[in-house]
């Protein structure tokens, strides 16, 4: 009886979104430090922290309107778990982004090209898969797409530590790869993302 007399709300949906659409951003931040000069690190950090401050307020703004609103596309319990993985891949592009202040971090790298590209696209995918949560539609080619960017991603990442393993001293190397890491931690996270839209999708159909 309640579906009948309280519409859902789909401004749970468009946060969701907005979130994912701050991780792209974020990306973009990361790419363009690399090969920055000097005088520009700090104008592109202080971007990389704008759209970190903008993540958590659309974070908290997920919490309070699934509290406030009756009737949700999602469960709320989803709605949390999703705004969680989304909000510590925008606090991984973040790290990443510091460590990239150094003028040795910002070397053109084409390994971290291609993870900063992977981002990218796992992003855009799941700023139209959090849109499409309401009627489950072309979720299931989301999950896959995303399965083969975490597949891409982790061939990537092993193939940067042992670039940099082999072409640098174990402490310089170690160093380096902290800042590959967090770029990996990110993509792990919009896997778990993908992995519990896929979870809705079978518990739905």
């Amino acid at each position: 009886m309640p579906l009948r007399i309280f519409p859902e709300d789909d401004r749970i949906l468009d946060l969701l979104a907005e979130m994912a659409g701050q991780v792209n951003e974020s990306a973009r931040c990361c790419s363009e430090l690399l090969g920055s000069d000097d005088d520009h690190v700090d104008q592109v950090l202080e971007e990389a922290r704008a759209v970190d401050a903008r993540t958590a307020d659309l974070y908290f703004s997920a919490m309070t309107t699934s509290r406030s609103s009756y009737v949700l596309p999602i469960p709320r319990s989803d709605v949390y778990v999703l705004s969680g993985w989304l909000a510590r891949a925008c606090e991984s592009l973040l790290l990443a982004a510091e460590a990239m202040a150094e003028p040795a971090m910002r070397r053109q790298s084409k390994h971290t090209t291609e993870q900063l590209n992977t981002i990218g696209r796992m992003a855009n995918l799941s700023v139209r898969a959090m849109h499409n949560l309401s009627d489950l539609e072309g979720l299931d080619e989301y999950w896959f797409d995303m399965f083969r960017l975490r597949k891409q991603a982790d061939r990537t990442f092993e193939l940067h530590r042992l670039d940099l393993l082999d072409k640098h001293k174990p402490a310089v190397a170690l160093k380096r790869t902290i800042m590959v890491e967090h770029l990996h931690n990110c993509t792990r996270a919009l896997s778990q993302l993908a992995t519990e839209v896929g979870r809705i999708v079978v518990a739905e159909t």
